[in-house]
């Protein structure tokens, strides 16, 4: 990896990452299949007429509601989605 030079432009700060970070997680069968049994629920409940949740998405709207932030665009998912009561 190449050391950069200075990435916040003052001595002793580093720069804000503005890049998504990419996680990759190892599941069992039987929690995957749990995880899209929730998944195609919570899509249902956020918009019955069209119920697409992706993945990522849903365990965006997962970290959001366990910690009490409200991100982005997840406002919707939070509240309709079923398990994902507010703290």
């Amino acid at each position: 990896m190449t050391a950069r030079k200075n990435p916040a432009g003052e001595p002793g700060r580093t720069a804000i990452r503005t890049k998504p970070v990419r996680v990759t997680v190892d599941l069992d069968p039987a929690t995957y299949t749990e995880l899209n049994r929730w998944v195609g629920g919570a899509a249902i409940a956020v918009n019955p007429d069209f119920p697409r949740l992706p993945l990522a998405k849903a365990i965006r709207a997962m970290i959001h509601a366990t910690t009490g932030q409200r991100g982005s665009g997840q406002r919707g998912h939070r509240a309709a989605a079923p398990g994902l009561s507010g703290p």
